[in-house]
């Protein structure tokens, strides 16, 4: 076959779309044309591009550069996300991975864009190290962390239905006495108020230029890059906003995704001014009692796993469940992360949520 690249145009969008649509098998979509416009055409750091190799003028392998930006110690970089990595499955092994990967980062660089990054599976891993120059950033600890609050969907394929039953029953009224405990003996802190949003306030960017000071490394959160990533996605949000007297203190945003066993919820973004990152303990607490409400299996989030969040997400029952490697390509600009102590990362800066 011909290993010709090509960009997507919005024409393919729909043929991209059925691509994605026989990749994934699951309960939940992925790789939408909704979700694919939203991504490269309403950027606002730059328009993104998706690069594809075809067959008898079907889509076989993708790979795609969602452009972002980064924040190293107060001084402002272009970024670029690449993801959607995927080949079909009787094309695999042929190289079509690491050609894509490669000519993708080659058209980044040459868009004068200075960090390029991913979070790739256990799958993917092996080959951007092995054929592609990207590396694991050391600097970044990521980790995923999970609240579980069923255990029937994770025992039944190993114990049978019926122990799995009664093994979750007794799960589940602990759980249950655990997180009441937590808020007889752990009240919420402070005098906050703890709003559900659709429209970012327009004293968003003083909130946001005094939190990012605060960081050593941290994606750029203003109100034109949270009204995209959140409000102008296709996917629905719940925005949850902090204040304190009326002055913005931080915020939790979160969605419910189906999956095979259940419901979860996913806390795809937060940020709080350091002096009341305790409310991140509010945010966590309303959550999830929405997630009791709603019969929820799991509740998880990304965080660096040294982030001050940690402590937070410990005292609330979420502990660190796998690490999640974070990539980039290993040029001279990776010796701008020297020195970084303070890293703030959340699932929304990748595009797995």
């Amino acid at each position: 076959m011909e290993k010709n690249i090509a960009p997507i145009v919005r024409d393919q969008l729909f043929s991209l779309d059925l691509f994605f649509k026989n990749q994934f098998k699951g309960k939940s979509r992925y790789g939408t044309m909704g979700s694919f416009f939203w991504k490269m055409f309403t950027n606002p750091f730059g328009k993104g591009f998706v690069n594809a190799i075809h067959h008898e003028g079907n889509i076989v392998a993708t790979t795609s550069i969602t452009p972002k930006s980064l924040f190293i110690k107060q001084v402002e970089y272009t970024a670029a996300e690449i993801g959607d990595t995927y080949t079909d499955r009787k094309f695999q092994g042929r190289g079509l991975f690491s050609l894509l990967v490669n000519e993708s980062r080659k058209v980044a660089n040459d868009a004068e864009i200075k960090f390029i990054y991913g979070t790739p599976n256990n799958q993917s891993l092996p080959g951007y190290i092995k054929n592609t120059g990207f590396n694991i950033v050391n600097e970044f600890k990521i980790s995923t962390y999970r609240f579980e609050l069923r255990v029937d969907h994770i025992l039944r394929s190993k114990i049978g239905g019926f122990l799995a039953s009664v093994i979750n029953l007794i799960f589940v009224i602990l759980i249950r006495l655990f997180n009441f405990s937590k808020d007889l003996f752990y009240p919420s802190f402070g005098d906050y108020k703890i709003e559900v949003i659709d429209s970012l306030d327009k004293n968003w960017d003083e909130f946001w230029r005094e939190a990012s000071s605060q960081w050593d490394v941290i994606f750029k959160r203003d109100s034109k890059s949270l009204y995209w990533r959140f409000f102008l996605n296709p996917d629905i949000y719940y925005f949850l906003v902090v204040k304190e007297s009326d002055r913005i203190v931080g915020y939790t945003v979160y969605r419910i995704m189906p999956d095979v066993s259940g419901n979860r919820i996913v806390i795809a973004d937060f940020l709080f001014l350091k002096e009341h990152s305790k409310a991140f303990n509010n945010c966590l607490k309303t959550i999830k009692k929405s997630a009791f409400d709603l019969d929820i299996n799991t509740i998880t989030l990304w965080c660096d796993s040294s982030s001050l969040y940690h402590r937070t997400l410990v005292k609330n029952g979420f502990f660190p469940h796998k690490k999640v490697p974070l990539i980039c390509y290993m040029d001279a600009f990776y010796s701008n992360f020297k020195g970084s102590n303070t890293i703030h990362f959340t699932m929304s800066d990748s595009d797995n949520v």
